[in-house]
């Protein structure tokens, strides 16, 4: 049975079968199965093609929608405080990504105190093709200094925020690491490696160390993951840039 749909969205995008198979890392001839014989990928690999042809999965597999539930799915674990996710944990989850790793937060300076070696590991992952987005807040911002007295740390955050910022001034200006400022408030903290994420929700005076932790994997393009995911890529779009001048 031929997907018609899949079909007619691959000739609109100008994707070959070749093409597609190599961006979603399978061979054309899976492709072909997709198109000609109705053969169903998985639901990752769903999510990755229908990034690709931009179009829904229901617009190319109708009858793959998932249940109402589908999104919890995509909790693997949580913690009632960041603090208490283990250390090594964090730095695996570190080493396995290999195309994106995306971090989002005030200062994450426990990134750098946790892990001795977590910006030589950064360094090395873009010097093999990850591609690094970072997005910190602006020091100077009127959002980190309201949360700085929020949280009653009497410019503690701001501190944070500076001293990260040294430690990450090595890889400012490296290929494939990008660094930015921005000057929302930030509602969440938001660590990417590749398909696996964790968020921490921020609470009204506590602090991040104390918030809860998701670890989330990705799943359906209308689950968590892609949601928090797209509200990454909006703050850093509309986020500054910083030069290797800055700190």
């Amino acid at each position: 049975m031929t997907n018609t749909a899949l079909k007619d969205a691959m000739e609109q995008a100008g994707v070959s079968a070749a093409q597609l198979a190599k961006q979603v890392d399978v061979n054309p001839k899976t492709v072909n199965n997709w198109i000609n014989r109705g053969a169903i990928p998985r639901r990752e690999t769903q999510l990755k093609v229908a990034n690709k042809v931009d179009c829904s999965i229901h617009d190319l597999w109708p009858d793959q929608a998932p249940p109402e539930s589908y999104a919890l799915s995509e909790i693997v674990n949580a913690w009632g405080h960041r603090c208490e996710s283990p250390k090594d944990f964090w730095w695996g989850i570190f080493q396995d990504a290999k195309i994106h790793v995306d971090l989002l937060g005030y200062a994450m300076q426990f990134l750098h105190e946790d892990h001795k070696d977590f910006v030589t590991l950064l360094k090395e992952k873009a010097n093999n093709g990850c591609q690094v987005r970072i997005v910190m807040a602006d020091p100077q911002s009127s959002a980190a200094s309201e949360r700085d007295h929020e949280e009653d740390l009497r410019g503690g955050l701001i501190a944070r925020i500076k001293m990260s910022l040294t430690y990450f001034e090595p890889v400012i200006g490296t290929a494939n690491i990008e660094i930015h400022l921005q000057s929302y408030p930030m509602y969440s903290s938001i660590f990417r490696f590749d398909g696996e994420m964790l968020v921490t929700p921020h609470l009204c005076h506590d602090p991040g160390r104390l918030a809860p932790l998701f670890h989330v994997r990705q799943g359906s393009e209308e689950g968590i993951f892609q949601r928090y995911l797209e509200s990454f890529d909006y703050v850093f779009e509309t986020s500054r840039a910083i030069r290797p001048s800055f700190v």
